[in-house]
């Protein structure tokens, strides 16, 4: 394996215990096995919740809450079941924290 390769694996690995740390205290352990199908750095199940690693990265880098985290993964679900499309991360928090609403008053 390259070293490139395992610098990225290691990096995956502790973004990812960081991400269950801050938003599955002490509820979850992570496991290289939960990587779907192998592909780490992919998407991975987490007490049966499911995150694509980007979404792992944007709720450290963003410092989402816990309430931010899960009301964006319940928002995208519903509108998954109700044939609608999905909203990006970014845009969710823009949405819920009104930084829209604070640019639109600025005009």
């Amino acid at each position: 394996m390259s070293k490139y390769l395992k610098n990225y694996y290691n990096a995956v690995e502790e973004l990812t215990k960081e991400f269950c740390k801050k938003y599955f205290k002490g509820v979850y352990e992570y496991d290289v096995n939960d990587w779907i199908g192998g592909d780490i750095g992919g998407i991975i199940c987490i007490n049966d919740y499911y995150f694509d690693f980007k979404n792992i990265q944007k709720a450290i880098k963003y410092k989402a809450t816990e309430k931010e985290l899960f009301g964006y993964y319940d928002e995208n679900y519903e509108r998954y079941i109700a044939g609608k499309d999905c909203v990006s991360f970014e845009v969710y928090l823009e949405y819920y924290r009104g930084f829209y609403f604070k640019e639109i008053d600025k005009n």
